[in-house]
Parts: C-alpha cells; sequence; structure tokens
C-alpha cells in the first residue's frame, strides 16, 4: 500500500485534489495493516498450543488499542484506493483500464470474499493487474512526470532579498 503514494504522485497533475487524498489514505491504511499483521504474527510465533493460540486470537479481535489500527487499515485503504482509481479514470492516463480494474478489486476484495472463497484469489489477480497497467502507464507516459529538463520555476529569494526564477 505505501507504493500507491508514487502512484498519487504521479497522478496529482492531472487530479491533483484526489491523488493526494488517495495517496495518502492508501499510506495510512497500509500502516493500520502493518501495526495489525505484526500483532497478529507476534501472537502466532508465542503461542505454541493451539487452544491457546485461539483464545488468544478471539481476545486480539477485540482488544481496545488496536481497534483504531484496524479501522484505519480497513477504511483507509478502501477510500484511498477508490480515490486514486477515479483519479485514474479522470487523468486519461494510459492504460485507460487500470482505474476500473483498481474498482473492481475494491468491490471484489471487501464485497465479494464475503460470498465466496475465489473472490479472494481474484481479487488478487485484479491487485496485480492494476499494478502491472499502472508501471505500464508509468512507464508508457513519462509526461506526467517532471525529468531532468524540465526547468522547475521558483520564486526562493536567495541572497539580499532578490527573487530568483529559474
Amino acid at each position: 500500500m505505501i507504493g500507491f503514494a508514487g502512484v498519487g504522485a504521479w497522478l496529482h497533475p492531472a487530479s491533483p485534489k484526489l491523488a493526494i487524498i488517495g495517496g495518502s489514505l492508501t499510506v495510512l491504511g497500509g500502516f493500520g495493516h502493518a501495526v495489525y499483521s505484526g500483532v497478529e504474527m507476534a501472537r502466532q510465533s508465542m503461542a505454541a498450543d493451539p487452544l491457546a493460540n485461539a483464545v488468544a486470537a478471539g481476545q486480539l479481535q477485540s482488544y481496545p488499542p488496536l481497534i483504531p489500527f484496524m479501522i484505519a487499515g480497513l477504511l483507509c485503504t478502501v477510500v484511498g484506493l477508490i480515490l486514486l482509481g477515479i483519479a485514474h479514470l479522470r487523468s486519461g492516463a494510459a492504460p485507460r483500464w487500470t482505474g476500473p480494474v483498481l474498482l473492481a478489486f475494491v468491490v471484489v476484495e471487501f464485497v465479494g470474499s464475503n460470498f465466496t472463497q475465489w473472490a479472494t484469489y481474484l481479487s488478487g489477480l485484479l491487485l496485480l493487474g492494476a499494478c502491472a497497467g499502472l508501471v505500464v502507464g508509468l512507464l508508457r507516459d513519462p509526461l506526467l512526470l517532471p525529468t531532468h529538463k524540465d526547468p522547475i520555476l521558483s520564486d526562493v529569494t536567495v541572497g539580499r532579498g532578490i527573487p530568483q526564477h529559474h
């Protein structure tokens, strides 16, 4: 999820508000997932007895200090990916199918997984496809990214208070 901050930066020129908010939310969602997953992995490694492991898992689900991280992991990821998918649609960046595939990933992962176990596999393929499409678009359309040849205009005051325009 952290890599979607780069997607937000890439889409920023075409859709600044959606890209910044979506990229920021996906980073927060990734952080929330990392905190909860780290605690879950520590719990699994410390509980050698399967019965004790199951009891600890039940207690962990309702452990109050982890609830904000669980909520951030879920809500920020969902809303952030939806906003980035919409930003990609609005940007017109190639390939055009990447935005809808990212939105389809959110629907299949967070809605479809309630109905069938195969939704998890399909959502993984959709996310892989969306990320591959974003990479292809990034490599194919470098015009959205500043290059070292592009002048960066700045009104930074240097020296004796004289604005420098570079």
